[in-house]
This record gives structure tokens, C-alpha cells and sequence, in this order.
């Protein structure tokens, strides 16, 4: 065998060698591709659920509101009747 032909074998052997480091990598690229697309997918459902709970606190929000407002009035209405039944009680006497 002449120099050139071990060359030329050693040459192949390099180039199969690169092609399998290649074909590897490029595998390990797309397991990398759909982990980050799953992570993805992952983060935009949690995003989804942190708005959705996010709606709903704001709702409880307005219900509490609603309520305490429902409960000064009624406060307002209580004493507004105390002091009516005290000027009664006092016109009485």
C-alpha cells in the first residue's frame, strides 16, 4: 500500500468519524428542541392558570367589596334606627 492510499483510507475514516459526530449532534439538538418546546408549553399552561386564578381573586375581590360595602350601610342604617329610637325615647320623656 502507498502513502496516498493510506491517506486516502485515513481521510475516509476521519470523514465517517465527522459524520457521526454530526448525525450525533444533531440528535442530541432535536431532544434539546422538543425539551425546550415541552418547557415551553409547560411555562405558557402556567401562565394560563396564573392569569385564570389571577381572575378570579380579582372577582373575589369585587364580591368583597360589594359586601363590606352592603355591610356600612346596613352599620349606617343601624345607627341612623338608634338614633331615631333615642329622640323617641327622649320626646316620650
Amino acid at each position: 500500500m502507498e502513502i496516498g492510499d493510506l491517506a486516502a483510507w485515513f481521510a475516509v475514516a476521519v470523514s465517517a468519524s465527522a459524520m457521526t459526530v454530526a448525525v450525533w449532534q444533531a440528535r442530541i439538538s432535536r431532544r434539546q428542541a422538543r425539551s425546550t418546546s415541552e418547557q415551553a408549553a409547560a411555562a405558557l399552561n402556567q401562565a394560563v392558570e396564573a392569569k385564570r386564578q389571577a381572575d378570579i381573586s380579582e372577582q373575589l375581590l369585587e364580591v368583597t367589596r360589594a359586601q363590606l360595602s352592603v355591610m356600612r350601610d346596613q352599620v349606617e342604617l343601624g345607627e341612623i334606627d338608634t338614633m331615631l329610637k333615642l329622640r323617641e325615647r327622649n320626646e316620650n320623656s
